[in-house]
């Protein structure tokens, strides 16, 4: 939201300059198309790692879950031998 407003800000600053001075409104109008594009390349690459991110937790949520089934398993195997071995 705050990106809006400075944004919002600078096109009416570019546009009271435009009326008087033709090379800082290109000087501007320059820099904030650079600055547009920069916050797309932020957002993209905020979106890139946000789906990274949630790939890896997946991930290492199923990894978790099949290492718990695992131990849960081997107890079971281990618990059920040693109940024989006592009978």
């Amino acid at each position: 939201m705050l990106y809006c407003t400075y944004v919002v800000f600078i096109f009416f600053y570019l546009v009271l300059v435009c009326c008087f001075d033709h090379t800082k409104c290109t000087l501007l109008q320059d820099a904030l198309l650079a600055s547009i594009a920069e916050n797309e390349k932020q957002t993209e690459l905020a979106t890139r790692v946000s789906t990274w991110k949630q790939r890896i937790e997946q991930t290492l949520e199923e990894q978790v879950s099949v290492r718990i089934l695992n131990s849960f398993a081997n107890f079971k195997i281990h618990h059920s031998e040693d109940s024989r071995q006592a009978d």
